[in-house]
């Protein structure tokens, strides 16, 4: 764990009550899919497990920052090309915050799945820190409490 792993943060913010915003957003929460092998209640033969999400009105709006993943510097290069090329303008379109890679003095593990072939990674040296929201009703924001 780098040392910008343990600075990650929640602000929670209730939705305004003026009937617009609140009732035009759905809480975002969704029930982990169910496990094949240890649930003895799921349908084996079913290819397309029901994900269950909830669909209650929005009450609560978290925006947590955080560390995303760890990168070495040449998945750090790589990611700095695409950023130049634009890729970060579609994934701001897409709803995905792109974050920012910092530098980490802490050797981790290259998250990094693609481009490089995992065995010629280097030790990370950057942390891609991001921000992300999640649209809770009141019953799911207990849940995420919970969780922080």
């Amino acid at each position: 764990m780098c040392e910008l792993c343990n600075r990650g943060t929640a602000e929670i913010r209730q939705l305004k009550q003026d009937g617009l915003v609140e009732d035009s957003y759905c809480c975002e929460w969704t029930a982990d899919p169910p496990d094949f092998e240890t649930d003895p209640d799921v349908d084996q033969e079913d290819e397309n497990p029901e994900v269950l999400a909830c669909s209650e009105p929005a009450r609560w709006l978290v925006v947590e920052h955080g560390v995303a993943e760890h990168l070495c510097e040449a998945h750090a290069i790589y990611e700095r090309e695409l950023d130049e090329e634009g890729v970060d303008t579609l994934r701001e379109r897409a709803g995905l915050d792109s974050g920012t890679l910092l530098s980490i003095e802490a050797d981790e593990v290259c998250d990094y799945f693609d481009h490089l072939d995992p065995t010629e990674c280097k030790p990370a040296k950057y942390a891609r820190w991001v921000r992300y929201q999640f649209l809770f009703c009141d019953e799911h924001i207990e849940e995420f409490k919970k969780g922080i």
